[in-house]
C-alpha cells in the first residue's frame, strides 16, 4: 500500500557540487499523492455514524460496503466489551485483570452473535410485513444504531471511575442510548 504512494528510483543520481564535481551519491523519493483521496483516506467512519445517523444509513445503502457494516458491528462490540472490563475492574477492584479480561471477550462474543441473529430477524421481519431487504440491510441497522450505544456504555464507563462520575455517567448512557 505505501509502495503506491513512495516512489523510489533504482538507481543513485549523482549530485554536483559548485565547482562541477560529484562526489556525493543520493536516492530521491517522490511522495505521490494519490488520484482520489477518498478511496485512499482512512476514514473514521464512526464519526459519521455519530453525527448523523440517518445519512450515514443512507450512505451505506447506496455503497453496499458489507465490509464497513462489519468493522462497525465488530468497533461497537469492542466498546461494549471495554466497558464491561471497566466496569468489573472498579466493581471488583484492580487486583482482578483475568476477570476483567475474561468478562470483555465473554460480552464481546455475547454482543457479536446477537447482533448477527437479530441482523436475520430483521431481515425476516421485513420481508414478512411486505418490505424489501437482503440480510446486509438488516446487520447495518443493527450496527449503526449500536455503535452510539456502545460508545455511550464506554464513555459512561470510563466517567464512573471518577468518584463523583456517577451521575454524569447516567445522563450519557440516556443520551447515547435514545440516540441509537
Amino acid at each position: 500500500m505505501i509502495s503506491s504512494f513512495i516512489s523510489i528510483p533504482k538507481t543513485p543520481q549523482r549530485a554536483e557540487n559548485i565547482a562541477g564535481h560529484s562526489d556525493e551519491l543520493y536516492f530521491s523519493i517522490t511522495i505521490k499523492k494519490p488520484l482520489n483521496p477518498a478511496k485512499n483516506k482512512i476514514n473514521l467512519m464512526c464519526l459519521d455514524i455519530l453525527r448523523n445517523p440517518g445519512k450515514a444509513l443512507v450512505s451505506a445503502k447506496k455503497q453496499k460496503n458489507m465490509g464497513r457494516t462489519w468493522l462497525t458491528l465488530a468497533g461497537a462490540s469492542v466498546l461494549v466489551a471495554l466497558a464491561a472490563a471497566l466496569v468489573v475492574t472498579r466493581t471488583t477492584g484492580a487486583f482482578s485483570l483475568q476477570l476483567a479480561g475474561v468478562s470483555a471477550l465473554s460480552v464481546f462474543i455475547v454482543i457479536f452473535i446477537l447482533s448477527i441473529i437479530l441482523g436475520f430477524v430483521l431481515r425476516i421481519i421485513a420481508t414478512t410485513l411486505g418490505g424489501s431487504g437482503s440480510y446486509f440491510e438488516g446487520l447495518t441497522v443493527i450496527s449503526y444504531s449500536m455503535l452510539p450505544m456502545s460508545a455511550a456504555l464506554f464513555v459512561s464507563a470510563v466517567l464512573a471511575l471518577a468518584p463523583a462520575g456517577v451521575a454524569v455517567s447516567a445522563i450519557v448512557m440516556a443520551i447515547g442510548f435514545a440516540y441509537g
